[in-house]
């Protein structure tokens, strides 16, 4: 038995429908996994973000600009 038929097993024993889970999901109470592999890490001056596409007026804020918003 592979790992997902075992958390849709222990789904169900918890009283959730895993019908409700998208094939390939599985259901977890830790923390969301937002990324997979190695976080790149950035001193505050090495970075800018831009902001642009569907937006009127694009514009760039460094770490200083976008730390000193309200």
């Amino acid at each position: 038995m592979g790992f997902f038929d075992r958390n849709r097993d222990e789904v169900i024993s918890q009283g959730y429908d895993p019908a409700r889970l998208p094939p390939g999901q599985y259901l977890t109470d830790r923390f969301p996994v937002l990324h997979v592999g190695d976080v790149p890490t950035y001193a505050p001056g090495e970075w800018n973000l831009t902001i642009g596409g569907l937006v009127d007026t694009p514009y760039v804020l460094t770490f200083e600009q976008l730390t000193a918003l309200p």
